[in-house]
């Protein structure tokens, strides 16, 4: 069975500006104990909606309905998002992903991530529907950690995320926010503002002890013109 999402992809010219991170920060995992997996740059990308594994027969009906459905939207304006925060995420407090989040999503992004998790949730896997329910945290995700033998990965965090963070409180979670100065090169890169022309449909299978993503349809996002 195909396992998919809804994301948006960087640009050619920011990933390329990305791919530089992994080589000029080689000594990170050393100074942060533990194991770092750059995500690589061509998959750098903004997840809109988690789908999971799901038939081939529910896939043809998702390529349809997320069509129609982004077909009628009216944008008042190209959307975009800005990101601008460098966080930590921790599982039982071992960090496992360093990812980039936006700080103030505008209300436009918003409500079309808000009708896209509502309107196609039907589509999810069991273990994926209850998205929509949840506060819509969009994030880039950096690179994944792992712990170094025994020892607990010593990230410089700064400062714990603010009370009204999607992620705060959560029993088994907690959130930390990074200084991106001290990742090399990172400052030069953000903020990212991530341009939006079109959403995704992308297809993740495993090759080669990896997952590669394939992109199955793109529905572009143009913005209506004045009435």
């Amino acid at each position: 069975m195909p396992r998919l999402f809804l994301g948006s992809f960087l640009s050619e010219e920011q990933q390329a500006a990305f791919a530089r991170l992994p080589e000029i920060n080689s000594k990170l995992a050393s100074e942060w104990h533990c194991q770092i997996r750059w995500v690589k740059a061509t998959k750098l990308h903004l997840t809109w909606l988690f789908i999971g594994h799901v038939e081939e027969t529910v896939s043809l009906k998702l390529t349809q309905a997320a069509g129609e459905l982004l077909k009628g939207l009216r944008l008042e304006c190209p959307i975009s998002i800005i990101f601008d925060r460098l966080e930590a995420w921790s599982v039982r407090r071992s960090p496992r992903h360093v990812v980039l989040t936006a700080g103030q999503p505008s209300s436009q992004f918003l409500d079309l991530a808000t009708r896209l998790r509502t309107g196609l949730r039907q589509f999810g896997a069991e273990d994926a529907k209850d998205q929509a329910k949840k506060s819509f945290l969009p994030h880039i995700t950096l690179m994944r950690l792992s712990p170094e033998a025994n020892r607990q990965a010593t990230l410089p965090t700064h400062l714990a995320a603010d009370s009204t963070h999607p992620l705060q409180g959560h029993k088994k979670k907690q959130v930390d926010q990074l200084d991106y100065r001290d990742i090399n090169g990172l400052k030069d890169l953000l903020p990212l503002v991530q341009n939006l022309p079109a959403i995704s449909l992308v297809e993740s299978y495993e090759q080669a002890g990896s997952h590669t993503y394939q992109i199955l349809k793109n529905y572009p996002l143009a913005a209506n013109p004045a009435d």
